[in-house]
């Protein structure tokens, strides 16, 4: 087991380089790059360094996301289908749910965070 650092970019041309839109996530993977269900992953949607609102989530094991309650105006619970994958890499496609829409995305960075995580 490894822990790994993605960053992903919607597919959508007009919000590809929309800093709002950028996701990160952190999350285990085996040897083989399929996403774990064990434990709880966490991400965040936005830009840190350039954004003055950061959405951050933790992904539970079973892919849905939990944005907190910080803001009504916003649905608490999403989705990502990334745990469905067979393998978690540069080029891969998923889908992200906020606020009831679904957007695609394309993984554009994977890091190792850990490697020799124990399960």
């Amino acid at each position: 087991m490894k822990f790994i650092c993605i960053v992903a970019i919607p597919m959508d041309p007009e919000l590809k380089n929309s800093r709002d839109d950028q996701l990160t996530i952190q999350l285990r993977v085996d040897a083989s790059g399929k996403p774990s269900p064990k434990g709880h992953s966490f991400g965040w949607r936005g830009i840190p360094t350039h954004n003055e609102d950061v959405f951050p989530f933790i992904m539970k094991a079973n892919g849905q996301l939990d944005f907190g309650k910080y803001d009504e105006a916003i649905d608490r619970f999403g989705g990502i289908d990334l745990l469905e994958k067979d393998r978690v890499s540069v080029g891969v496609n998923f889908v992200f749910t906020e606020n009831e829409e679904d957007m695609n995305y394309i993984i554009k960075t994977v890091e190792t965070i850990v490697t020799g995580a124990s399960t």
